[in-house]
């Protein structure tokens, strides 16, 4: 049923005799053989802004996977039993000289320092399962082969900041010492 058309006042202004619907109704169906008609260009039709979604309760879960992949270290539990935690002693005293040495050739820069240093930290934290430290040192690693390395001290300060994260999930996941 068609909308009744709008009064007219005295004065000649258009009065709507209807409000617009509220929800949205569906255009009719185009006879078969009709070409639908083209979109509005997007300037023309408003939309919404679009709300980041909602953080879900797992959020935490999945930020401490991206730090540590705790998979591997279960395996390497289970593998060998408590030597691993020697492994994670070892990485954890080992990798702040591994860092330092970055840092002194990132002033340089020294690319074949920072490709050998970011090599054997790349190795060593994917052996423990800190992936987003061994990421970071493999984009050192790779640019520093290539010679292409910008701002190596801002690179090796990301370095260290994943450092200081994957430590923190290390020493987490440790049983509580008794005195």
């Amino acid at each position: 049923m068609p909308s009744p058309a709008p009064t007219t006042s005295p004065d000649t202004t258009p009065t709507p005799v209807a409000a617009a619907p509220r929800t949205p109704v569906p255009p009719p169906s185009a006879p078969s053989g009709a070409r639908a008609p083209s979109p509005a260009p997007a300037s023309v039709v408003p939309h919404p802004p679009q709300q980041p979604p909602a953080v879900a309760p797992e959020a935490p879960k999945r930020q401490l996977a991206a730090v540590l992949d705790t998979e591997i270290l279960d395996d390497l539990q289970a593998m060998l039993g408590e030597e691993v935690d020697r492994l994670v002693d070892i990485f954890l005293d080992d990798t702040p000289r591994l860092i330092r040495a970055l840092e002194n050739a990132a002033s340089g820069p020294d690319y074949d320092a920072l490709r050998d240093a970011a090599h054997s930290l790349k190795s060593s934290s994917a052996n423990l399962g800190a992936l987003s430290l061994s990421a970071a040192a493999k984009r050192v690693e790779l640019a520093a082969r290539e010679k292409s390395l910008e701002r190596p001290a801002v690179a090796v300060a990301l370095i260290a900041n994943e450092f200081a994260r994957a430590k923190q999930q290390l020493l987490a996941r440790r049983p509580a010492q008794q005195a």
